[in-house]
Protein backbone atom coordinates (compact mmCIF):
# COMPACT_ATOMS: atom_id res chain seq x y z
CA UNK A 1 0.00 0.00 0.00
CA UNK A 2 2.89 2.31 0.64
CA UNK A 3 3.91 1.66 -2.98
CA UNK A 4 0.80 3.57 -4.23
CA UNK A 5 1.46 6.74 -2.23
CA UNK A 6 4.31 8.08 -4.43
CA UNK A 7 2.25 7.35 -7.54
CA UNK A 8 -0.76 9.23 -6.13
CA UNK A 9 1.42 12.24 -5.11
CA UNK A 10 2.99 12.26 -8.57
CA UNK A 11 -0.43 12.42 -10.21
CA UNK A 12 -1.55 15.28 -7.94
CA UNK A 13 1.61 17.30 -8.65
CA UNK A 14 1.10 16.80 -12.37
CA UNK A 15 -2.50 18.01 -12.19
CA UNK A 16 -1.46 21.06 -10.14
CA UNK A 17 1.21 21.96 -12.69
CA UNK A 18 -1.26 21.75 -15.56
CA UNK A 19 -3.64 24.11 -13.71
CA UNK A 20 -0.92 26.68 -13.08
CA UNK A 21 0.16 26.62 -16.73
CA UNK A 22 -3.44 27.14 -17.85
CA UNK A 23 -3.86 30.14 -15.53
CA UNK A 24 -0.66 31.79 -16.75
CA UNK A 25 -1.69 31.26 -20.37
CA UNK A 26 -5.11 32.87 -19.75
CA UNK A 27 -3.57 35.90 -18.00
CA UNK A 28 -1.10 36.38 -20.86
CA UNK A 29 -3.93 36.35 -23.37
CA UNK A 30 -5.76 39.19 -21.57
CA UNK A 31 -2.69 41.38 -21.06
CA UNK A 32 -1.32 41.01 -24.58
CA UNK A 33 -4.54 41.73 -26.48
CA UNK A 34 -3.70 44.72 -28.75
CA UNK A 35 -5.64 47.91 -28.10
CA UNK A 36 -7.24 46.53 -24.99
CA UNK A 37 -7.66 48.89 -22.05
CA UNK A 38 -9.92 46.63 -20.04
CA UNK A 39 -9.56 45.62 -16.42
CA UNK A 40 -10.56 42.23 -15.11
CA UNK A 41 -12.55 41.73 -11.94
CA UNK A 42 -14.56 38.92 -10.47
CA UNK A 43 -17.42 39.63 -12.88
CA UNK A 44 -15.34 39.76 -16.04
CA UNK A 45 -13.84 42.59 -18.14
CA UNK A 46 -15.21 46.12 -17.65
CA UNK A 47 -14.70 49.32 -19.65
CA UNK A 48 -12.56 52.19 -18.23
CA UNK A 49 -14.45 54.73 -16.17
CA UNK A 50 -15.75 57.73 -18.05
CA UNK A 51 -14.67 61.24 -16.96
CA UNK A 52 -17.50 63.10 -15.22
CA UNK A 53 -18.16 66.55 -16.64
CA UNK A 54 -19.39 69.08 -14.06
CA UNK A 55 -22.55 71.09 -14.59
CA UNK A 56 -22.01 74.33 -16.46
CA UNK A 57 -22.40 77.46 -14.40
CA UNK A 58 -25.30 79.77 -15.13
CA UNK A 59 -24.50 82.28 -17.82
CA UNK A 60 -24.45 85.94 -16.80
CA UNK A 61 -27.29 88.25 -17.71
CA UNK A 62 -27.01 89.14 -21.37
CA UNK A 63 -26.24 92.72 -22.35
CA UNK A 64 -29.21 95.00 -21.87
CA UNK A 65 -30.44 96.19 -25.24
CA UNK A 66 -30.69 99.87 -26.08
CA UNK A 67 -34.46 99.66 -25.93
CA UNK A 68 -34.45 97.94 -22.53
CA UNK A 69 -31.94 100.45 -21.17
CA UNK A 70 -34.16 103.31 -22.31
CA UNK A 71 -37.24 101.70 -20.78
CA UNK A 72 -35.49 101.10 -17.45
CA UNK A 73 -34.25 104.69 -17.38
CA UNK A 74 -37.78 105.93 -18.08
CA UNK A 75 -39.07 103.91 -15.12
CA UNK A 76 -36.18 105.18 -13.00
CA UNK A 77 -36.96 108.82 -13.73
CA UNK A 78 -40.70 108.26 -13.22
CA UNK A 79 -40.34 107.02 -9.64
CA UNK A 80 -42.17 109.04 -6.96
CA UNK A 81 -40.30 111.87 -5.27
CA UNK A 82 -38.60 110.96 -2.06
CA UNK A 83 -37.20 107.61 -3.20
CA UNK A 84 -34.15 109.35 -4.63
CA UNK A 85 -32.99 112.93 -3.95
CA UNK A 86 -30.00 115.05 -4.91
CA UNK A 87 -30.10 118.61 -3.62
CA UNK A 88 -27.61 121.15 -4.89
CA UNK A 89 -27.35 124.89 -4.25
CA UNK A 90 -27.95 127.17 -7.25
CA UNK A 91 -24.50 128.69 -6.79
CA UNK A 92 -21.12 127.88 -5.28
CA UNK A 93 -18.36 130.23 -4.18
CA UNK A 94 -15.15 130.14 -6.19
CA UNK A 95 -12.38 128.26 -4.39
CA UNK A 96 -14.60 127.24 -1.49
CA UNK A 97 -15.43 123.62 -0.67
CA UNK A 98 -19.12 122.74 -0.50
CA UNK A 99 -20.63 119.44 0.57
CA UNK A 100 -23.26 117.83 -1.64
CA UNK A 101 -25.38 114.81 -0.70
CA UNK A 102 -27.61 112.31 -2.48
CA UNK A 103 -30.05 110.01 -0.70
CA UNK A 104 -31.62 106.71 -1.77
CA UNK A 105 -34.60 105.31 0.12
CA UNK A 106 -34.61 101.72 1.38
CA UNK A 107 -37.74 101.12 -0.78
CA UNK A 108 -35.99 102.24 -3.97
CA UNK A 109 -34.92 98.79 -5.35
CA UNK A 110 -38.34 97.25 -4.65
CA UNK A 111 -40.31 100.13 -6.19
CA UNK A 112 -38.13 100.19 -9.29
CA UNK A 113 -38.43 96.40 -9.67
CA UNK A 114 -42.21 96.62 -9.39
CA UNK A 115 -42.29 99.30 -12.09
CA UNK A 116 -40.01 97.24 -14.37
CA UNK A 117 -42.07 94.06 -13.94
CA UNK A 118 -45.15 95.79 -15.33
CA UNK A 119 -43.46 96.15 -18.73
CA UNK A 120 -43.58 92.91 -20.79
CA UNK A 121 -40.27 93.79 -22.45
CA UNK A 122 -38.56 93.93 -19.05
CA UNK A 123 -40.31 91.03 -17.34
CA UNK A 124 -37.95 88.77 -15.40
CA UNK A 125 -35.46 91.58 -14.62
CA UNK A 126 -35.08 92.67 -11.01
CA UNK A 127 -32.99 95.36 -9.30
CA UNK A 128 -30.58 94.24 -6.59
CA UNK A 129 -30.27 96.31 -3.40
CA UNK A 130 -26.62 97.23 -4.05
CA UNK A 131 -26.47 100.62 -5.78
CA UNK A 132 -23.70 102.95 -6.90
CA UNK A 133 -23.71 106.72 -7.41
CA UNK A 134 -21.07 108.69 -9.30
CA UNK A 135 -20.73 112.49 -9.52
CA UNK A 136 -18.83 114.19 -12.35
CA UNK A 137 -18.49 117.75 -13.58
CA UNK A 138 -16.44 120.02 -15.81
CA UNK A 139 -13.90 122.23 -13.97
CA UNK A 140 -14.88 120.77 -10.58
CA UNK A 141 -12.65 119.16 -8.00
CA UNK A 142 -14.69 116.28 -6.61
CA UNK A 143 -13.79 114.22 -3.56
CA UNK A 144 -16.08 111.38 -2.54
CA UNK A 145 -16.75 111.09 1.18
CA UNK A 146 -18.62 107.77 0.97
CA UNK A 147 -18.27 104.40 -0.82
CA UNK A 148 -19.25 104.52 -4.48
CA UNK A 149 -21.42 101.39 -4.14
CA UNK A 150 -23.48 100.73 -1.03
CA UNK A 151 -26.18 98.31 0.12
CA UNK A 152 -29.60 99.91 0.30
CA UNK A 153 -32.25 98.80 2.78
CA UNK A 154 -30.47 98.58 6.13
CA UNK A 155 -31.72 102.03 7.10
CA UNK A 156 -34.36 104.52 5.98
CA UNK A 157 -31.96 106.34 3.63
CA UNK A 158 -28.51 105.55 2.33
CA UNK A 159 -26.40 108.68 1.89
CA UNK A 160 -23.67 109.51 -0.65
CA UNK A 161 -21.59 112.64 -0.03
CA UNK A 162 -19.01 114.64 -2.02
CA UNK A 163 -16.81 117.64 -1.31
CA UNK A 164 -17.03 119.94 -4.34
CA UNK A 165 -14.85 122.91 -5.30
CA UNK A 166 -14.27 124.96 -8.45
CA UNK A 167 -11.82 127.73 -9.31
CA UNK A 168 -13.52 128.61 -12.59
CA UNK A 169 -16.25 131.24 -12.66
CA UNK A 170 -19.52 130.75 -14.52
CA UNK A 171 -22.15 128.07 -14.89
CA UNK A 172 -20.82 124.52 -14.90
CA UNK A 173 -22.70 121.20 -15.26
CA UNK A 174 -22.69 118.57 -12.53
CA UNK A 175 -23.93 115.13 -13.61
CA UNK A 176 -25.04 112.26 -11.38
CA UNK A 177 -25.08 108.69 -12.68
CA UNK A 178 -26.42 105.56 -11.00
CA UNK A 179 -25.06 102.02 -11.28
CA UNK A 180 -27.75 99.35 -10.99
CA UNK A 181 -27.26 95.61 -10.64
CA UNK A 182 -29.88 94.04 -12.89
CA UNK A 183 -30.59 90.36 -12.33
CA UNK A 184 -32.58 87.55 -13.91
CA UNK A 185 -32.68 83.77 -13.50
CA UNK A 186 -29.28 83.40 -15.20
CA UNK A 187 -27.25 85.93 -13.25
CA UNK A 188 -26.71 89.67 -12.88
CA UNK A 189 -25.04 92.51 -14.73
CA UNK A 190 -24.15 96.11 -13.87
CA UNK A 191 -25.51 98.97 -15.93
CA UNK A 192 -24.89 102.72 -15.54
CA UNK A 193 -27.72 105.23 -16.05
CA UNK A 194 -27.56 109.03 -16.16
CA UNK A 195 -30.17 110.26 -13.70
CA UNK A 196 -29.66 113.94 -12.91
CA UNK A 197 -27.79 116.97 -14.19
CA UNK A 198 -27.50 120.33 -12.45
CA UNK A 199 -26.13 123.63 -13.71
CA UNK A 200 -24.12 125.22 -10.91
CA UNK A 201 -23.12 128.89 -11.03
CA UNK A 202 -19.64 129.42 -9.63
CA UNK A 203 -19.44 132.97 -8.29
CA UNK A 204 -16.72 135.22 -6.95
CA UNK A 205 -16.33 135.20 -3.20
CA UNK A 206 -17.79 138.42 -1.76
CA UNK A 207 -15.72 140.56 0.56
CA UNK A 208 -17.73 139.59 3.57
CA UNK A 209 -20.55 141.10 5.56
CA UNK A 210 -18.68 144.11 6.96
CA UNK A 211 -17.01 144.90 3.66
CA UNK A 212 -20.37 144.95 1.93
CA UNK A 213 -22.45 146.68 4.63
CA UNK A 214 -19.74 148.44 6.68
CA UNK A 215 -20.42 151.94 5.35
CA UNK A 216 -24.13 151.59 5.98
CA UNK A 217 -23.51 150.45 9.51
CA UNK A 218 -21.09 153.33 10.11
CA UNK A 219 -23.57 155.86 8.75
CA UNK A 220 -26.32 154.49 10.99
CA UNK A 221 -24.03 154.71 14.04
CA UNK A 222 -23.09 158.31 13.24
CA UNK A 223 -26.72 159.30 12.82
CA UNK A 224 -27.58 157.59 16.08
CA UNK A 225 -24.74 159.39 17.87
CA UNK A 226 -25.87 162.76 16.51
CA UNK A 227 -29.45 162.15 17.60
CA UNK A 228 -28.24 161.15 21.06
CA UNK A 229 -26.24 164.41 21.41
CA UNK A 230 -29.21 166.50 20.36
CA UNK A 231 -31.46 164.80 22.84
CA UNK A 232 -28.85 165.22 25.57
CA UNK A 233 -28.62 169.00 24.98
CA UNK A 234 -32.35 169.37 25.17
Amino acid sequence: MTRFIPIRMTLMAALLGVGLLAGCSSQKTIQSAPGSNLQEDTQGPTAPRAHHVGRSHAQPLQEVSDEQARLIQDELLALPEGLFTFDTPPALRKGMVSRLEARVSKDFPLKLTEAIQKNPKLRGITVKNFIGLQLSGTDFDLKSDSPEEQPVGDQSFTVWAWDVKSDVLGKRPLALTMTLRLANSLGEKKHVYPVLERSIDVQEVPGGFFKTYGWWILAILLVAAAVALLLKKN
